[in-house]
């Protein structure tokens, strides 16, 4: 089964706490059970840093990261405004579930 977790932060932004820590297990353990596992975040990293890595695999799982067009709205008002999400999810292996994070803050 393809798994997509669509998540504002992901590992390791652990700055963002609990989100990060239960997405990081929950997709981490789906991959060690055999399940193909993608997660499709942001860069952010902390308040104040981002990620420059777009694509990496953590524990199996493939994490693809959108830059944030304000990394500023992101650490002001926990909003993040990702560049290239719908152009970006369009081209992923069309998923067999989506579970989707924090959504008020995409």
């Amino acid at each position: 089964m393809h798994i997509l977790h669509v998540t504002p932060y992901y590992a390791p932004a652990w700055a963002f706490g609990g989100v990060v820590s239960a997405v990081s297990g929950l997709a981490a353990a789906q991959a060690a059970r055999g399940h193909r596992v993608t997660v499709l975040t942001t860069d952010a990293l902390d308040v104040a840093r981002r990620n420059p890595l777009h694509r990496e695999v953590i524990d199996g799982v493939v994490v693809v990261r959108c830059r944030n067009v304000s990394h500023a709205l992101r650490a002001k008002l926990n909003f993040s405004s990702p560049r290239r999400w719908r152009s970006t999810f369009a081209v992923l292996q069309p998923p067999d579930v989506i579970h989707m994070h924090e959504v008020r803050t995409v």
